[in-house]
């Protein structure tokens, strides 16, 4: 926990040090941090990277990487599955290309970790109406965590802010390309096509109230259909994890609250309408919650990932430039506090605690 309370101690002095008019520099020496700190963790810090806590499993995402070697690119695109597992075709052939330069698996989670954090800075540098509060909002609602873990979904998720990038700008070519590339990582990533009619959408405090009761209306149905949608979309690999318990519900009432926010600050904005849309899909993805998974609940992550735009922009439209800064340093330490809270050894995968790799180093 010590290491995550730096970074926001770094993040606090690029918000006094740093003129908010440079927000690419700002978003750039922020960015910076995370990186660090996801590149020199110890493989041990996130399970599904080693698969346990004390050794490198074949299956796991170090052990294909230190397996890759044995196999050919024709392998992977004739039988993907003998070489990754579930894996998908396009994370193998990153992996494999990543090991035809470096047969270290710290370097190959650097690299990893640079790649995954790219278009984090490039898409809040460009978008966010408040950088650094964006990457607090990145860190404290649990995004960042997932990255030391679940790299393959979440090099997915950060495929899909350039995504956004391209669809919001209407290059439609663009957009539907990435957003192929992305579930070619992560198969999961094809359900952000749901943002371009979404896109289009108006919505209003009344409808998207309607749509949120809506959502809690039809949670009892949740169970069969989206055991039927995995069934079709993954092959089942995820639809043993309906039985498990978790939180998402809590999240689901907090993205909710956020969400309606964005209507009361009476402004508006091009962004703004395309964020409610992207966050108002998120919101009922979190709401699959009520099956208590938060494997399932993932899916919510490539749209729930833009309350980091979201959020800033509601804090904008707040005329006093007082109470501006007065809400922005409220809702930082609300932050904090949220991740203190929330964040432990339990729910976060094992990076909690953190460990650098010369703290717990593998053995080859």
């Amino acid at each position: 926990m010590i290491v995550f309370l730096v970074l926001a101690v770094y993040l606090i002095i690029i918000l006094c040090a740093v003129s908010e008019k440079k927000k690419m520099i700002k978003s750039f020496w922020s960015a910076l941090g995370f990186v660090v700190i996801l590149a020199l963790r110890s493989p041990f810090c996130g399970l599904d990277v080693t698969g346990t806590s004390t050794m490198i499993m074949a299956n796991s995402y170090g052990g294909v990487f230190l397996n890759m070697p044995n196999y050919s690119f024709s392998e992977i695109i004739h039988a993907p599955k003998f070489v990754g597992g579930h894996m998908e075709v396009g994370w193998l052939f990153l992996t494999k290309f990543i090991s035809l330069f470096t047969n270290n698996l710290q370097v190959y989670l650097a690299i990893i970790s640079i790649l995954q954090l790219i278009p984090v800075f490039y898409v809040i540098g460009k978008y966010s109406s408040n950088v650094v509060l964006s990457y607090f909002i990145f860190a404290c609602l649990g995004f960042y965590v997932h990255y030391f873990s679940g790299i393959r979904q979440m090099l997915a998720v950060s495929l899909i802010l350039l995504a956004f990038d391209q669809i919001f700008q209407k290059r439609y070519f663009w957009f539907a390309l990435i957003v192929l590339i992305a579930s070619s990582i992560h198969s999961s990533a094809l359900i952000f096509f749901i943002i371009w009619p979404l896109s289009r959408l108006h919505l209003s405090l009344i409808s998207t109230i309607i749509c949120i009761i809506g959502m809690i209306i039809i949670m009892p149905l949740y169970h069969s259909i989206v055991s039927t949608a995995l069934e079709l979309l993954f092959e089942s690999r995820y639809e043993t994890h309906l039985e498990s318990e978790g939180g998402a519900i809590t999240m689901f009432i907090v993205y909710s609250i956020f969400l309606l926010s964005s209507f009361v600050i009476r402004g508006d904005s091009p962004e703004m309408k395309f964020y409610r849309a992207i966050v108002l899909a998120g919101v009922g993805g979190q709401s699959l919650g009520v099956m208590g998974d938060s494997v399932v609940t993932r899916i919510g992550f490539y749209f729930n990932v833009f309350f980091v735009l979201l959020l800033p922009e509601i804090v904008r439209f707040i005329k006093d430039k007082n109470l501006r800064g007065i809400m922005t340093i409220t809702a930082i330490i609300l932050l904090c506090i949220f991740f203190i809270l929330t964040t432990n050894s339990e729910n976060s995968s094992g990076v909690i605690p953190y460990s650098f790799f010369w703290e717990r180093p593998v053995s080859y």
